[in-house]
């Protein structure tokens, strides 16, 4: 009988010890889970945009990684993770609407950064309008996206229809003078709206538009489009597109001999693999600085130098622009959630109106009520001895603008 109850009695032991640690599992499960802040995020992992899309990924993740190891982000008197929630949008707008739905309504996301490309973003940033979520977008700058009246969508770079016009201000300025532009866009918004406000800002300046045309974006072939460009002699030739497009250009112009004063591209020269791509023959091309390694930007929290060398450490060589906007997003969230000490979606808006940052990674950032970045500025670059350099503003320059291009043949 004694030996029956110190069995009874050992089972009773176990059976209290397997319960202890189900139950400590339970609480630490639920605590991490309550001490954890969602970040969702559909992004081009495949498709055309795929390299835009990843190199979004790496800035995104990156930012992860540097907040998650210094504690998480502060909200009201705690502190959270970051888990980061992907999903591949296949570049295609309708597959990002749909992911977007899933990631507020199944996933429940506390918040989402944008995907790339402004065409994707008109589709899925309706989704997170109709929920009333806020949506950081950190590459999406056509202006239509902040035409529409919606209160919940916040630009990082400078909108679209202004991106080029630095470029127009530095080719004017030169000698020769450059009197005549061609104007060529990829059909998509982006790269239409940019091509709208270079239109109308070279003809107040007096200059002869001798061609505004699209093309298909899903072109391969530009060869009869540059041949009757050719028949037109302009001084310039800029073209608003993506990175395929920019790079086929350049190639077809070669084969064509003919080039332009300057050539220059909203998307392209600002890649490595433009110049990798293209070796020599990429030298004289400009293209949009939204951002490069050699920049004098600060973060709060680090140099742009310093944010290089982490960059590094963690993928093996320097950002590109796409990296650094994606990390800014990261650190702009951070900032807004400090402010709202909420994660209710109202308080967040709320705060990402308030915010006034004169220093960060890309520049300047303060929203009018569109959630347009008024204090958003491009720069030039221009492919040099196959190096981008920066060109303007002067005071960011790391190298002097050369004008006219050499020939082709004499390269």
């Amino acid at each position: 009988m004694e030996k029956l109850t110190v069995r009874k009695r050992r089972l009773l032991g176990i059976a209290l010890l397997v319960g202890m640690v189900f139950l400590i599992q339970f609480i630490t499960i639920g605590f991490a889970a309550e001490n954890e802040v969602k970040i969702g995020a559909s992004l081009s992992l495949s498709g055309k945009l795929t390299r835009e899309g990843h190199g979004l990924q790496e800035g995104y993740d990156f930012w992860a990684e540097w907040v998650n190891n210094r504690g998480g982000i502060t909200v009201g008197d705690k502190k959270y993770k970051v888990k980061m929630i992907y999903y591949d949008d296949e570049s295609n707008p309708q597959t990002s609407a749909r992911l977007f739905e899933k990631l507020i309504t199944q996933d429940k996301v506390d918040i989402i950064l944008g995907p790339y490309g402004s065409g994707i973003a008109m589709a899925s940033t309706t989704i997170a309008e109709r929920h009333r979520y806020v949506v950081i977008l950190p590459l999406n700058d056509s202006d239509e996206l902040y035409n529409r009246g919606y209160k919940y969508i916040y630009s990082v770079l400078p909108i679209a229809s202004r991106d080029m016009i630095p470029m127009v201000d530095l080719v004017r300025g030169q000698t020769p003078k450059p009197n005549s532009i061609a104007i060529i866009a990829s059909n998509s918004p982006y790269p239409l709206m940019c091509a709208k406000g270079l239109n109308e800002y070279a003809k107040q300046g007096g200059m002869n538009v001798v061609m505004n045309e699209q093309f298909p974006e899903e072109t391969s072939d530009l060869s009869s489009l540059l041949s009757l460009i050719k028949t037109k002699n302009p001084d310039l030739l800029f073209e608003t597109g993506y990175f395929e497009h920019s790079v086929l250009i350049t190639r077809q112009l070669k084969d064509q001999r003919f080039t332009p004063k300057a050539l220059a591209f909203s998307v392209g020269p600002q890649l490595p693999d433009f110049t990798k791509s293209l070796g020599k023959d990429a030298d004289y091309t400009m293209g949009v600085a939204y951002w490069h390694p050699r920049m004098k930007y600060k973060d709060s929290a680090f140099t742009i130098e310093q944010y290089n060398e982490m960059f590094k450490r963690k993928y093996g060589r320097e950002p590109v622009y796409l990296n650094a906007y994606g990390t800014a997003a990261g650190r702009l969230l951070e900032t807004a959630l400090g402010i709202a000490g909420s994660l209710n979606q109202e308080k967040i808006r709320e705060a990402m109106q308030k915010i006034e940052l004169a220093d960060t990674i890309v520049g300047g950032i303060k929203y009018d009520e569109a959630g347009r970045n008024i204090w958003g500025r491009t720069g030039v670059l221009q492919i040099q001895k196959g190096q981008a350099e920066i060109v303007a503003p002067e005071k960011a320059a790391t190298a002097k603008f050369l004008y006219p291009a050499v020939p082709w043949e004499k390269r």
